[in-house]
């Protein structure tokens, strides 16, 4: 870097490496987009909501690059006003949008997290409609100003200042939501074995999409905050610092659509597999031996059907018998309950709970692992529901206690 010089050879080497950059990060985006289709054409991909908002964020940061790409042929210092329209409309909205939605990820954990449930489809509808109402009342002004800034330095300048504040604002919240999540997380955990919890398993997923988003801009923010202007301006008889600046811009400006593809194939359970059935052009291999595998699993059903129904007879018979010996005085939680290791009994309701921890801690991780993000979160919920459903019972039980306590203390004399 130090043995580049200033002037027009130095920004033709960032241009270079924009281009290289801009080019991989939009094939890996692609990639991204491809590859969701392709797993769920498969039936290897659910569609919950983590990859839905995943898959809005891998869009923008597509509008995002095609902005980048249009940077240089769009920008102020040529002829082309329209285009510098489209360019400074589609970096708000693309830049803007893929930082919102890598938030909205945090959002949806979050809201898991204090209600214990999963979001209702109108409270999603109005969180999308408030994304984009955003986004559209910020986009339409950048269109108007992009092309009135054309020749005018300084109101371009003030656009980009709007760019990067409004990122800034995101990334702001974003860097808010990672911490109390992450402490909500421990607040959560706390006094086990976080390995062993869905919510861990969860947010190690997820958290590091909000991440990359943040560790890109924060890169690339310096040099429009600092010298207002794009690319193409950078002058020829710049400084050191203005070129250090400038070759950060270029590198971690598109990243983001790699970092986010490399980190799906990496944490999504089955993505290796299935990009190397892609690449391979293994599909239809793939989807015949699916097909096989379906038609052998039906036979085997029909063929287990007479022994399913045996097996069904014999325990309605057993059933039977464990409500006879109740009318015959034997002791009911012998059949009717659960016990634990320690000799405490437990209800049905509560062994679901605890039933995890007499697994090894090998085979959570494993089981917990191979469950994507909507199963991770729906056995969260229904852990927080036995959860709280066995601090209730115990909660009454410990009031039972202290009224029968009571009344042995003060003993009711009669008159």
């Amino acid at each position: 870097m130090g043995n580049v010089g200033p002037g027009r050879p130095t920004l033709s080497a960032a241009v270079n490496v924009y281009n290289i950059s801009i080019a991989i990060n939009v094939w890996a985006s692609f990639m991204t987009l491809l590859l969701i289709w392709f797993m769920r054409r498969n039936g290897t991909l659910k569609l919950n909501l983590y990859l839905k908002c995943v898959l809005l964020m891998t869009i923008h940061q597509m509008v995002f690059d095609a902005s980048l790409a249009l940077g240089i042929p769009c920008s102020p210092s040529t002829t082309f006003q329209t285009c510098t329209s489209i360019y400074s409309s589609t970096l708000v909205f693309g830049g803007v949008g893929a930082s919102i939605w890598a938030l909205m990820i945090l959002v949806a954990t979050a809201f898991v997290i204090e209600f214990g449930r999963q979001p209702a489809q109108r409270q999603l509808y109005i969180a999308c409609a408030m994304v984009y109402l955003i986004l559209i009342g910020s986009t339409i002004p950048c269109a108007i100003y992009g092309y009135k800034a054309h020749f005018d330095k300084i109101l371009w300048g003030n656009i980009l200042l709007f760019y990067n504040d409004a990122r800034f604002a995101v990334i702001g919240l974003t860097v808010a939501a990672l911490l109390w999540l992450q402490f909500r997380m421990r607040q959560v955990t706390h006094g086990q074995d976080r390995s062993r919890n869905p919510l861990y398993h969860l947010t190690r997923r997820l958290i590091f999409y909000p991440i990359i988003q943040v560790v890109c801009r924060l890169g690339a923010s310096p040099y429009n905050l600092i010298y207002k202007s794009s690319l193409d301006a950078y002058p020829e008889g710049a400084g050191g610092m203005q070129t250090f600046l400038l070759f950060v811009f270029v590198i971690f400006t598109p990243l983001a659509g790699m970092g986010a593809f490399l980190l799906f194939l990496y944490m999504q359970n089955g993505a290796k597999k299935e990009l190397c059935r892609l690449l391979w052009c293994d599909c239809q291999v793939h989807l015949v031996e699916a097909s096989k595998d379906s038609r052998i699993t039906s036979r085997n059903i029909r063929d287990d059907i007479p022994q399913l129904h045996a097996n069904a007879l014999n325990n309605a018979n057993d059933f039977d018998d464990c409500e006879s010996a109740d009318q015959f005085g034997a002791d009911p939680s012998k059949d009717r309950r659960l016990h634990s290791k320690s000799g405490q009994s437990h209800s049905a309701l509560e062994y679901a709970y605890d039933g995890s921890r007499t697994s090894t801690v090998q085979e959570d991780w494993s089981r917990l692992s191979e469950m994507d993000e909507g199963e991770l979160m729906r056995q969260y919920i229904k852990d927080s529901d036995a959860q709280k459903a066995q601090n209730a019972s115990g909660e009454v039980a410990m009031k039972d206690i202290e009224s029968v306590s009571q009344s042995n203390h003060n003993p009711i004399h009669p008159p």
